[in-house]
């Protein structure tokens, strides 16, 4: 392995109403895209994901949803593999390609 640097800082928001928040941090941290990763159904249910999105639309930040149940494993897959011009595959450290990926989102949840 090649010798490199990782930096990532972290910004927590806790309180009251904190999810309306969402797209003005987002912004804020100079992001334009969000993957609203959430577990089961209870996000839904609660409506904590509709005052999220509607916090991201606000304030004009681009997102997708994606649930956390194996069902959704095809949508995550198409996401990360085929959108936004690419071509099967995720390339980083390593690339993945869909069965990679969809076996290690299995392993997450």
């Amino acid at each position: 392995m090649e010798n490199f640097s990782f930096y990532s800082p972290t910004f927590f928001e806790f309180g009251k109403d904190a999810e309306q928040k969402a797209g003005e941090l987002v912004k804020r941290f100079g992001g334009s895209k969000v993957l609203l990763h959430f577990g089961g159904s209870s996000a839904k249910k609660s409506g904590l994901l509709d005052r999220v999105e509607e916090s991201l639309n606000k304030a004009g930040v681009l997102f997708i949803d994606l649930g956390g149940d194996a069902d959704d494993i095809p949508k995550l897959v198409n996401t990360l593999c085929r959108t936004s011009g690419r071509n099967g595959s995720i390339s980083g450290f390593v690339t993945l390609n869909e069965e990679d990926c969809t076996n290690i989102y299995k392993l997450m949840i």
